[in-house]
């Protein structure tokens, strides 16, 4: 078995977990404390995983310019947003919904890259996406039967809007992130599938 299926389960496994501590988190602190307590432990696992990175590849601290750091900033910024947001979907009682809008985040990305930079997106991929966001709506609405109507009018909600506020951070984050890897001036982004 490849080591991506493995490293990708685990992933999402913790990702799940995290987010359930972060609603828990949300009945006793601020969306803006919840968010800084999910940096602040990570901290020490980010220290470790460069430490692991700098001994095995041993190449040392690559220099960083300014185009590199503007990104990591601004991406940073952007992922603050996304988690606050996400947080902020729990308060409204609503862990699924916030969750499912929140994970428009790869169509919102696509959207974004197609609109601000012209990427140009494979039809398979454009569908696949369609399936992904329907898939997520379905989950998050699964035993109610839903028109056009409604989906609009459950859309509009306050912890479905925190969602999709927090998937479009989450996707403006992956665009910063990755453009801050690319030679500078940066090229183009490109996605491919």
């Amino acid at each position: 078995m490849p080591g991506w299926i493995p490293v990708t389960i685990a992933a999402a496994l913790f990702q799940v977990w995290r987010t359930a501590l972060q609603a828990r988190l949300r009945g006793v602190l601020t969306p803006g404390g919840a968010g800084f307590l999910r940096y602040l432990y990570a901290l020490p696992v980010d220290f470790l995983l460069l430490g692991v990175a700098l001994v095995g590849f041993g190449d040392g601290v690559p220099m960083l310019g300014a185009g590199f750091v503007a990104y990591c900033l601004f991406g940073g910024i952007a992922q603050i947003f996304g988690t606050n947001l996400l947080i902020m979907a729990f308060a409204h009682r609503n862990f699924v919904v916030g969750t499912a809008y929140a994970k428009t985040e790869a169509a919102q990305l696509v959207i974004v890259s197609v609109v601000v930079f012209g990427t140009h997106i494979p039809l398979v991929a454009i569908i696949g996406i369609g399936f992904a966001v329907a898939g997520v709506l379905a989950l998050s609405f699964a035993g109610e039967s839903m028109t056009p109507r409604d989906l609009l009018r459950a859309s509009i909600q306050p912890a479905a809007l925190c969602g999709l506020g927090s998937g479009f951070s989450f996707a403006v984050t992956a665009i910063l992130l990755r453009n801050a890897t690319q030679p500078w001036p940066c090229r183009r982004p490109r996605l491919s599938c």
